[in-house]
């Protein structure tokens, strides 16, 4: 007599079969047309932590890397994300074994020269070609005819020209780097039925749709780590405005303030104002005039 076969061990509808056709497909990524607000806020409060723990002259800089001119390049929005997280991972362990803070913004772009990255970074000037070699070989890219792979800068002292040995060592200097990096808010954001872009000092520019994560930053930088630290969030146009373009609009009139006391100091030595020419007494010179003043 035949035995029924054992079910034990068996779940009901466990069919292989069956479960290849209906495991659920991977999600696709979401898509931003434009940098959301509450982004760009993450961003701005992360800056201006990072500032509230570090010296005036601090040195960053920044890099913009294009992913596109990777070899292992896929246009799938998670194969961009994954290429991203291991340079990431890379710069973080090539930071600790040289014993300097893991502190770093990024945000993803797209251009004419393809989808790319912009990393705003704490990093002293001499290590900036060590870090360009180091996402080079992380993410096999290699230049173009029209486009570099990786650049980072300050490259150049603006007033002299020469190779950069300072870095970027102001604060108004790494604002105005995401300040620009904030270009792609969405025009239509409102705080309060007014406009937010003017508000902040944002010059818009066209928006780049992007797929998946948009925007970041180093888990030390991140919400959860200001808020241990008793960070109180940025949240208002005027405060987001104050972190960025006033850090800017201050340092340029200390630079013009700073620029008139040099030209004073090159001349009050040598050379005096003329004087001020004094008032004369009129005189009348005839009997007319003299009558009109009697």
């Amino acid at each position: 007599m035949l035995e029924a076969p054992s079910t034990r061990g068996v779940v009901r509808g466990d069919n292989p079969q069956r479960l290849a056709t209906h495991l659920p497909k991977p999600r696709k990524p979401s898509r931003h047309t434009s940098l959301p607000f509450a982004q760009a806020k993450n961003l701005v409060n992360a800056l201006a932590y990072a500032e509230s723990l570090l010296p005036e002259a601090e040195p960053w800089a920044h890099a913009t890397i294009a992913m596109e001119q990777s070899v292992d390049f896929d246009p799938d929005p998670r194969a961009y994300l994954d290429l991203q997280g291991r340079i990431l991972k890379a710069i973080k362990r090539w930071l600790k074994q040289l014993h300097l803070p893991e502190q770093f913004l990024w945000l993803r772009e797209d251009a004419s020269f393809g989808e790319h990255s912009h990393l705003l970074i704490r990093l002293p000037p001499e290590h900036r070609p060590s870090l360009e070699l180091l996402i080079r070989r992380v993410g096999k890219l290699h230049d173009v005819p029209n486009n570099r792979a990786v650049v980072i800068k300050p490259e150049r002292d603006r007033q002299t020209r020469e190779p950069d040995t300072r870095g970027m060592y102001t604060r108004a200097q790494r604002c105005g780097v995401l300040l620009d990096l904030l270009k792609t808010m969405a025009p239509r954001a409102r705080y309060a039925g007014q406009p937010i872009l003017p508000a902040i000092g944002v010059r818009h520019r066209a928006p780049c749709p992007i797929h998946g994560k948009r925007s970041g930053m180093s888990t030390n930088l991140d919400r959860a780590a200001r808020a241990a630290a008793g960070w109180r969030e940025l949240t208002t146009p005027a405060e987001l405005h104050a972190a960025l373009g006033g850090v800017i609009a201050a340092a340029k009139r200390g630079r013009d303030r700073r620029k008139k006391q040099r030209k004073r100091a090159r001349h009050g030595s040598t050379t005096l104002p003329p004087p001020r020419p004094q008032p004369v007494a009129y005189e009348p010179t005839n009997d007319l005039a003299a009558d009109f003043f009697d």
